[in-house]
Formats: C-alpha cells, structure tokens, sequence
C-alpha cells in the first residue's frame, strides 16, 4: 500500500495519529484503485466474497475453472448397459449461471461406432444433458449445458453402452465453467 507509507511516523504515538491511519486504511480498502494503491495490490489481500466479482473486477472473461468427476490414468472400460454413475459428484451454484457457461468433457472411445456410448449428467430433477460416443479413438468431447439448474444442487455423472460387449472406454470426466463477462 504505497501512499500509506509515505508518510514519516510522528516521534511521540498519539491517538489521533491512529485514528488518521486506519481511516485511511480503511478508505484505500473500500476504493480500491491505482490512486489508493499506486504499488499494485496482491490478490492474497482480498478475502473471499469481499469484493462483487461483476462490478468490481473486470477481465475474467475467457478463465476456465474445472470441476472434475473423475480423471484416471488409464482407461476405465464401461460394459454397463443401465446408467451408472462414475466419479464422484460436484457441487453446483446456481449463481455461477450468471458469470459462466457450463459444458461436459469427456475423454473416451467406443469399441464399435455402431454401438454407440451415452454419457450424461444428472442434477436433483434429472438429466441436464445427454450424448453420445460414437468415436473409436481416444477423443476428447465438449458440449455446452444449455439448461442450467436454477437452483444449487449435487450434480453426477453417468454412462451406458448399447452392448456390453462393445464397451466405453473412458479416461476423464469434468465440468469446465467458461467464465463470460458482459460489460
């Protein structure tokens, strides 16, 4: 905090002297800008929720942030023809509908293109989103989740085969919540 320490501490404390300092203090927290802090300012500064992420802050635009299922080291083969879960669940924010845009990544493979994969993931109500595998190489998938739930909820993730003997093999699972920013 730059203009704080430009002045010289008075020999003699005083408590007016104190009250000054944390007025400015507390003046330089509430505006923050260049003038309050010509040195820059440390996100490490900020608490949690203290600042409003729209009208504070801008530039978030284009950040990815990613939740994830599951993500494994080696393939998982999926021969399970009802829906099973897989992963562990994440936690939704309603509030995130606001500054983001939700879509599922997957990263997996069919054995054959004629038995496709389906791949979904499941909030309180349901399925929010439902697609298909069809490709037979390692592949990474993305599709955008147009119906966001409008209220906070545990999502989870499932998958099924057409025929368990042409299995899903699947490496990864996430939620990526695109950050938008509409000035």
């Amino acid at each position: 905090m730059g203009w704080l320490n430009s002045e010289k501490p008075p020999e003699k404390w005083s408590q007016a002297y104190f009250v000054r300092f944390v007025e400015r203090l507390r003046t330089a927290v509430n505006y923050i800008s260049t003038e309050n802090f010509p040195d820059g300012i440390s996100g490490a500064l900020l608490e949690t929720r203290s600042v409003y992420l729209k009208t504070k802050i801008t530039g978030y635009g284009g950040l990815n942030f990613q939740e994830d299922f599951f993500a494994l080291a080696l393939g998982l083969s999926v021969t399970a023809t009802t829906l099973t879960g897989l992963g562990a669940s994440v936690l939704w924010n309603s509030a995130w509908k606001n500054y983001a845009k939700l879509y599922l990544e997957v990263s997996g493979y069919v054995a054959n293109a004629s038995y496709p994969a389906t791949v979904e993931v499941h909030g309180t109500s349901g399925a929010l989103l439902s697609e298909q595998i069809t490709a037979t190489t390692m592949t990474r998938h993305e599709w955008e989740l147009t119906t966001l739930p409008t209220e906070s909820m545990t999502l989870v993730f499932k998958t099924l085969v057409a025929n368990a003997t042409y299995p899903l093999t699947i490496l990864s699972a996430r939620l990526i919540l695109k950050l938008t920013e509409d000035v």
